[in-house]
């Protein structure tokens, strides 16, 4: 497994795990389990804690789901199922930045393995009305957010232009005779 911080502050420590494992059998299992803490008393933190109500979380994910995937996941039973079941504060699988808060289906939640794992993000401004306010708001001292190699990340890094910038981070390495090279961009 794989772990990164996704923030960290005197708020919330969000850790990301992504983890593989291969035992036998048809193939292999893999996923994203999000964890949360609370900075001062490192209690697991619920969804519960970070949002004021939760009854509109399984619509507002599906409408995001449907957006981001396509009108196919419209269709499929897990997600109506999903939609339709009733999801408690412990159930829900996330993660909280600086923008917003991703939430995780693993492989067979509410799609096929083959589908992989079904990933969306509420950006803050999006639900200003469910939000405690303090979480969105980027701390004046120190804070910690990675940067996934190979990944784009929407960050604003203006906030007076109203739009999310696109984050590249890319790294080189390269070994020649007794030579180490590496870089890393940012773009």
């Amino acid at each position: 497994s794989e772990l990164s911080v996704q923030r960290g502050d005197n708020l919330i420590v969000s850790v990301r795990e992504d983890f593989y494992e291969y035992s036998g059998g048809v193939h292999s299992i893999y996923g994203i389990i999000g964890m949360n803490y609370d900075s001062a008393t490192s209690d697991v933190l619920l969804i519960t804690d970070v949002l004021t109500d939760i009854s509109s979380l399984p619509t507002l994910l599906s409408e995001k789901i449907i957006a981001v995937y396509g009108d196919e996941y419209e269709s499929y039973e897990s997600l109506q199922g999903y939609r339709e079941e009733e999801y408690g504060p412990e159930d829900y699988n996330w993660t909280m930045s600086y923008q917003g808060i991703t939430f995780y289906f693993n492989p067979y939640e509410i799609a096929s393995y083959a589908e992989g794992i079904i990933q969306t993000t509420l950006w803050f401004d999006e639900i200003q009305e469910l939000i405690k306010a303090e979480y969105t708001d980027v701390p004046k001292g120190g804070y910690a957010m990675t940067l996934p190699l190979g990944y784009d990340i929407d960050v604003d890094l203006d906030p007076l232009d109203g739009k999310r910038d696109s984050i590249l981070v890319s790294s080189f390495y390269q070994t020649e005779e007794d030579q180490e090279y590496g870089s890393l961009t940012l773009r």
